[in-house]
């Protein structure tokens, strides 16, 4: 199994596992806020249908766009929210954090790098909050292809949007 592989695989379980819990416990499946209006992808990127919050991979890097919600008001917070995207490696090194602005809200900007598997992954994150809901985007994926869509990430952030 290659790398992009794995973390796509990984991803998927971290997006599905809420689901399982949600299971066990009686609760809702997690589902993704009918708030935010997100930006429509090239050619470049597939849509990942099979996941429970929307996610892009890049055909040709593999490196994957997506975008986590929590509306449970107030699970969790700008920084803690990160931790949906960085649980799952191994040997995790976080080499930036800051509390930053995206579009004009308070935002916190994180990048981590780890392992899968024994494969590196670079996970570059941003969370902001929309009323009562909490939001994280990242582009994931081999630190040494990371940059290649990094212009993509950038485009996707700008256009992220709220229903008025």
């Amino acid at each position: 199994m290659n790398l992009f592989s794995k973390l796509l695989l990984s991803f998927a379980i971290l997006l599905l596992i809420p689901g399982c819990i949600s299971n066990i416990f009686k609760e809702p499946k997690p589902t993704f806020s009918n708030e935010v209006l997100l930006p429509e992808f090239n050619s470049d990127f597939n849509q990942l249908n099979d996941n429970v919050y929307p996610a892009w991979k890049n055909k040709s890097t593999g490196n994957v766009i997506s975008m986590v919600s929590d509306c449970n008001e107030g699970n969790f917070s700008l920084k803690s929210i990160h931790s949906l995207m960085s649980d799952s490696l191994d040997l995790v090194k976080v080499l930036e954090e800051k509390p930053t602005t995206l579009n004009g809200r308070k935002s916190y900007y994180k990048v981590v790098r780890g392992e899968i598997e024994g494969k590196a992954i670079e996970i570059q994150s941003y969370s902001l909050q929309h009323n009562k809901c909490t939001y994280v985007t990242s582009l994931a994926g081999n630190p040494e292809k990371i940059k290649l869509n990094q212009e993509h990430f950038k485009n996707f952030l700008q256009k992220i949007d709220f229903k008025k």
